[in-house]
C-alpha cells in the first residue's frame, strides 16, 4: 500500500552514505572514489564505506567521467546498466504492492482467518524482509550480483505462485518464506548496483529517478489492477488468484531482463565474508544513546506499519466506499501522494532542523490517522490518507539527516547503514500487535475509531519520546543546537512558526493529548461491522477443493419423547459437512381434561437449548395456552461464507408439568401430572466437505 524504500535512502535526497552532501547529512572519504586505502592485518586492502567494510585487493575504478556526457540527455548520460537495473525495480515493487494491496484481506475474508492469525503471516514475511538484507548484500558481493537477483526472482516467483493456490495455515507459512526471503535477498541490490554503477555526481540525480521508479511501481501496478477489477477480472473478492498470478508474471519478466539485459554490476569476490556486516551491529549496540534512538523510532514504524497493514481491512469492513472503489485504488494515493508534493516538500524544508521536522512530519501522521479512522465519509478516509502520506515524507528522510549528525565522524557510514533498523522492529511488532487489536477491539467491539486512537497515542509517544531524547542529547553536548537558517519574514510569513515551541511544550502537548484521543473514541460509539457479499471464495482450511456454495444439502430428523418434570434430554445432532442454517422446533399438547365438568388441565412448560459449532448457542422457554400445542423455533442463520463444521446438542427440559385443577380457581381435589410427551423436528443445510 505504501511505497516502500530502502531505510538506507532517504525519500527524495539521494543515497545517505554516498550522495547526501547537505549539512544534514556530512560525508567525508580519504579518497575521491570513495574509498578509504589502508592495510588491515598487513594485507593491503580498502575500506568499502558504502558496505561498511573491509575487503583485500584494490578498489573498483570510478567509472571514467567524459566532459561531453555533460550536453547529453537524460537517458544518455548513464550506462544502459542503469536503465535495466531501474526496470527491475519498476517491476519488483509493481508485483509487491499489487500483491501487498489484497494480501491482508485475502488472507482474512477469503481464506477466513482472524486478524491476529493475519497479522502473524504478515509479520513472518516483515521479519524476513528487513533483516534478510543483513546478509544479501554480501552475499551479493561474494557470488555475483547477477547471480544473487535470479536467486531472489526465482523465490518470488514460487512465493506469489503459491499464494494464488493454497489456504492451509501450514502452506501459508512456506509461501510467505520464498517471497520474504526473495524480497529481502533483492531490497539491498539494487541501491548497491547504483552506487556502483555510477559516478560520483551523478549519485543525487541516479537515486531521485530510482526513488521515482519504486513509488511509479507502487502506483501503476495496483491501479491497474483496479482498473481491471471492475471487470472482475482482478477482483480481490472472488479473482485474488490473478492478482497473484500477475505478480508472478512481472517477477518473470525480471527473470529475462537478468538473464538477457543485465551486465553483473560487480563482479564475485570470492573471499568476502558475508557477516561482515552483522559483525557492525555490535559497534552500533555499544553506542547505547544511538540504540536507545533507534528503539525510540520504532515506535513510528510501529504505527506505520498498524496502518499499512489494517487499513484496506479497516476500509472493507467498516466503510461504505462506492462500488469502484477497490483496495488496489485505495493503495495507489499514498505513492501519488508522494510523486506529486515529493519535490514541492523537499525544496520548502530542507532549510529547518531536522528534528523539528520529524517532529512536525510524525504530528502531520497522527493527524491523517485520527481523520480517515474518525470519520465514516469517503471524501474525508481519502483526504486522511493524503495527510499522513506528507507527514511520512517530511519524517523519515530527515530522522537520516539527524542520525548523521549524532553519529561518531569516523562511523558515520555505520550508523547510517543501520539506520533502517527501527523500520524493522516497528514493520514486524506492529503488523503482529496490529493483528490482535484490530480483531479484539475494531472486530470484536465494533469501536473502528478506538483501534486509530490507539495508533494515534503511539505516534503522539514516540514524539514525546524523541523531544526528551533530544533535549537530553543537546544537554550533554552530543548534537549541537544548529537551527536552521533564519528566513525573511517577506520570504516566508508564518511558516512553520510552531518551530518556536520548546521541546518541553511539545512533549506536554503530546502527553495530554494522547488521553484526549482515546476518550474521544470511546466516546464516538461503534461502527457496525460490515460482512462482504461474495457468491464464492475457499474458507479457511479448506481451499479450492473446499464445499461448493452451489449444493446446498439438507438433513431432516424428528425425535419424540416423554419427560418427567424437572427431567431434561439431549439429543445430538452431526452433518458431516459445513453448517449454513439451522432450525429447531419443538412442540407439544396437554393431555385431555379429566372429564369433570369444573377441572381444566393447566399449561407445561418446556426450555429448548441448543448449541451448536461456533459458539453458536440460544435457548427460549414457553407455556402452552389450555387446548393449545406449545411451540419453540429456534433458528441459527450461519450464512456460506461463515461455514462452519460441528455437530449441534440439543436439550429438551420439561420445567414444569400444569396439574389439572378447579377451573377458575374454585375449590376441590387437584388432579398431578407430572409428565409430558414432546416432539423435536431439527433441519440443518449445510454444504459437503
Amino acid at each position: 500500500m505504501v511505497p516502500d524504500i530502502d531505510e538506507d535512502q532517504p525519500k527524495g535526497q539521494g543515497h545517505p552514505s554516498t550522495s547526501d552532501r547537505s549539512e544534514d547529512a556530512p560525508y567525508t572519504s580519504s579518497s575521491d572514489s570513495g574509498y578509504d586505502l589502508k592495510q588491515e592485518n598487513g594485507d593491503p586492502g580498502y575500506y568499502d564505506q558504502d558496505d561498511a567494510a573491509f575487503s583485500e585487493g584494490e578498489p573498483p575504478k570510478e567509472p571514467a567521467y567524459d566532459e561531453d556526457e555533460k550536453k547529453e540527455t537524460l537517458f544518455n548520460q548513464f550506462p544502459k546498466n542503469f536503465w535495466v537495473i531501474n526496470a527491475l525495480e519498476l517491476f519488483e515493487r509493481g508485483a509487491y504492492y499489487g500483491t501487498m494491496a489484497i494480501l491482508a484481506v485475502h488472507i482474512h475474508d477469503n481464506l477466513d482467518y482472524s486478524a491476529s492469525e493475519t497479522g502473524l503471516l504478515l509479520s513472518i514475511m516483515l521479519t524476513l524482509l528487513y533483516f534478510v538484507p543483513l546478509i544479501a548484500a554480501a552475499f551479493a558481493e561474494k557470488i555475483g550480483y547477477k547471480r544473487t537477483l535470479i536467486f531472489a526472482f526465482a523465490a518470488m516467483a514460487v512465493g506469489y505462485t503459491m499464494y494464488s493456490a493454497v489456504s492451509q495455515f501450514a502452506l501459508l507459512i512456506v509461501s510467505i518464506l520464498f517471497l520474504g526471503i526473495g524480497a529481502g535477498t533483492f531490497k539491498p541490490i539494487i541501491s548497491a548496483s547504483i552506487a556502483k554503477i555510477t559516478r560520483e555526481d551523478q549519485r543525487n540525480q541516479a537515486f531521485s529517478i530510482y526513488y521515482w521508479m519504486i513509488n511509479l511501481g507502487a502506483l501503476l501496478v495496483p491501479w491497474t489492477f483496479a482498473f481491471f477489477s471492475g471487470a472482475n477480472i482482478f477482483d480481490p473478492e472472488t479473482n485474488a488468484e490473478y492478482v497473484f498470478l500477475g505478480s508472478t508474471m512481472l517477477v518473470g519478466i525480471n527473470l529475462f531482463i537478468t538473464f538477457t539485459m543485465l551486465e553483473d554490476p560487480s563482479p564475485p569476490n570470492p573471499k568476502k565474508d558475508i557477516f561482515d556486516s552483522l559483525r557492525n551491529l555490535t559497534v552500533v549496540a555499544r553506542d547505547r544513546r544511538f540504540f536507545i534512538l533507534l528503539l525510540i523510532y520504532s515506535g513510528f514504524w510501529f504505527m506505520f506499519a498498524m496502518c499499512h497493514s489494517y487499513l484496506p481491512l479497516y476500509m472493507v469492513h467498516f466503510l461504505e466506499m462506492p462500488d469502484y472503489f477497490s483496495v488496489f485504488l485505495l493503495a495507489g494515493f499514498n505513492p501519488l501522494t508522494i510523486v506529486i508534493a515529493g519535490p514541492f516538500l523537499s525544496t520548502q524544508v530542507k532549510k529547518y532542523d531536522s528534528l523539528k521536522l520529524m517532529i512536525t512530519g510524525m504530528a502531520i501522521f497522527c493527524i491523517g490517522l485520527v481523520i480517515l479512522g474518525f470519520t465514516t465519509m469517503p471524501a474525508l478516509f481519502i483526504a486522511g490518507i493524503i495527510i499522513f502520506s506528507l507527514g511520512e515524507f517530511i519524517t523519515h528522510p530527515n530522522f537520516i539527516a539527524y542520525v548523521s549528525k549524532i553519529a561518531p565522524k569516523d562511523k558515520v557510514a555505520i550508523y547510517m547503514g543501520y539506520a533502517f533498523l527501527p523500520s524493522g522492529i516497528g514493520y514486524v511488532l506492529g503488523a503482529g500487535v496490529g493483528g490482535v487489536l484490530f480483531g479484539s477491539v475494531a472486530e470484536g467491539w465494533e469501536r473502528p475509531k478506538v483501534f486509530w486512537a490507539i495508533v494515534t497515542c503511539i505516534g503522539l509517544a514516540t514524539i514525546m519520546l524523541f523531544t526528551l531524547y533530544d533535549r537530553k542529547m543537546r544537554k550533554e553536548g552530543v548534537v549541537e543546537a544548529v537551527e536552521a537558517e533564519p528566513v525573511a519574514a517577506e520570504e516566508a510569513p508564518g511558516k512553520f512558526s510552531s518551530f518556536s515551541m520548546s521541546t518541553d511544550v511539545v512533549a506536554l502537548i503530546a502527553v495530554i493529548m494522547i488521553p484526549v484521543v482515546l476518550f474521544a473514541a470511546m466516546g464516538a460509539g461503534t461502527n457496525a461491522y460490515i460482512e462482504t457479499d461474495k457468491d464464492d471464495g475457499p474458507s479457511k482450511g479448506k481451499g479450492k477443493g473446499g464445499p461448493d456454495p452451489d449444493e446446498v444439502f439438507k438433513f431432516s430428523e424428528t425425535n419424540t419423547g416423554n419427560l418427567n418434570e424437572q427431567e431434561s434430554t439431549t439429543l445430538n445432532y452431526s452433518t458431516g459437512g459445513y453448517n449454513i442454517r439451522a432450525t429447531f422446533i419443538l412442540t407439544w399438547t396437554d393431555e385431555p381434561d379429566n372429564g369433570v365438568p369444573t377441572y381444566e388441565n393447566e399449561g407445561d412448560t418446556f426450555t429448548l437449548e441448543v448449541i451448536g459449532p461456533g459458539n453458536n448457542r440460544d435457548s427460549d422457554t414457553a407455556t402452552n395456552e389450555h387446548d393449545q400445542e406449545g411451540r419453540i423455533e429456534l433458528t441459527f442463520e450461519i450464512g456460506e461464507k461463515e461455514s462452519i463444521p460441528g455437530g449441534w446438542n440439543a436439550t429438551v427440559t420439561l420445567d414444569e408439568a400444569g396439574d389439572q385443577s378447579a377451573f377458575g380457581g374454585g375449590t376441590g381435589v387437584v388432579f398431578i401430572d407430572d409428565s409430558n410427551d414432546y416432539t423435536l423436528d431439527v433441519e440443518i443445510e449445510y454444504l459437503l466437505e
